[in-house]
């Protein structure tokens, strides 16, 4: 809207204050043209008649007016003072203050005078120089009226401001439209990003819009599944490390309960108290998995492939389930079928996902 404000205010400060100006000096200076053009064709027709008589300043009238069609006065010197001696039939005649003294002008200098009088009426005089009687210096006066370049100015003055006041209104009711459209748009990101903050990862976005807004829904699109998938990754992880906190501390629960049994050996007492330290180094091992939350954003957790005996390690495994295997008089057997097989591996991330598929089965 600004800008069509700005439009309009430098059309009317700038065109229309000097619209009426030119076009009355543009209609001046066609006047002029033709006066002179119709004073030589005068000349010509009035052939040997003497300059100042009679039949010479009829035909010189006639012809001013007939070309231009405006007003004509011839002046002449009479009693050593200029005074018109003939005027035309039709147009404005000029023989108030202002044509005569255009007329005094022309005649001192011996050159064409031109003038626009804006009163109550807008007139264009021209003043043309042409012999008198007896060798003296007459002036041709020709006047017209520019009442239709007022009149045209006037129109375009007020098309300007209704098209300006048409414009702001346009303007006015567009950018409104624009406004609220953005504010919609923004108040629909404002509450996506709400859901989003609030642990709602489905919440989709308008990525289609090819502005800036839509630029920034494609970014909050983008996050939101960035941050859904780290929170699935999340919840994965803890549900695994639930497994293996699981299974370690029933474990040691069930090492506990055998080593308060009176009736065990010293060999038997020694083989639960090392099972319980290779739990305890477990669980260490575990806390530091758990602790260690930027392994997770950053793609996963670390896996350290090495040579590993799988025979050894199903075996290992199957031995952390013994005491719970005991307690609730279940049976666990390992079936190793083969030579033992090494293969290149992470072992504890094998051992985990055997202690899920164990823990599982119970």
């Amino acid at each position: 809207m600004a800008v069509t404000v700005v439009a309009v205010g430098a059309i009317a400060l700038q065109v229309l204050p000097s619209l009426e100006s030119t076009l009355a000096q543009q209609r001046v200076q066609s006047l002029a043209q033709d006066a002179e053009a119709a004073v030589r064709d005068a000349r010509g027709q009035a052939g040997g008649a003497p300059a100042g008589s009679a039949r010479s300043d009829r035909l010189l009238v006639d012809a001013v007016a007939a070309r231009t069609g405006a007003g004509v006065v011839l002046f002449s010197p009479v009693a050593g003072q200029l005074a018109p001696v003939r005027r035309s039939s039709t147009g404005r005649t000029p023989v108030d203050g202002p044509g005569a003294r255009l007329a005094v002008r022309a005649v001192r200098s011996r050159r064409p005078m031109r003038a626009v009088d804006d009163g109550d009426r807008l007139v264009a005089r021209v003043a043309e120089p042409v012999p008198a009687a007896a060798g003296g210096r007459g002036a041709l006066v020709v006047a017209e009226d520019l009442a239709d370049v007022r009149a045209t100015v006037t129109l375009v003055r007020r098309r300007v401001v209704l098209g300006g006041l048409i414009g702001i209104v346009v303007a006015l009711l567009t950018g409104t439209a624009f406004a609220v459209g953005v504010s919609t748009r923004l108040r629909r990101l404002e509450q996506g990003s709400r859901e989003v903050a609030g642990g709602r990862f489905t919440t989709r976005f308008d990525v289609d819009a090819p502005d800036e807004l839509g630029a920034l829904a494609r970014s909050l699109d983008t996050m939101q599944r960035q941050l859904g998938e780290l929170d699935s990754s999340r919840k994965r992880f803890i549900a695994t490390a639930s497994h293996e906190l699981r299974t370690p501390l029933q474990s040691l629960s069930g090492f506990v309960e055998l080593l308060q049994d009176e009736e065990l050996d010293e060999e038997e007492r020694d083989g639960f108290l090392a099972r319980l330290a290779v739990q305890v180094e477990r669980l260490t091992r575990l806390s530091y998995d758990l602790l260690d939350l930027s392994r997770l954003e950053s793609g996963g957790l670390e896996l350290r492939p090495e040579r590993t005996d799988l025979h050894a390690l199903a075996e290992r495994v199957a031995g952390e389930f013994l005491p719970r295997v005991e307690l609730e008089g279940r049976r666990l057997t390992v079936r190793l079928v083969g030579e033992p097989v090494e293969w290149s591996c992470d072992p504890e991330r094998v051992a985990q996902i055997v202690r899920i598929l164990v823990d599982n089965a119970f």
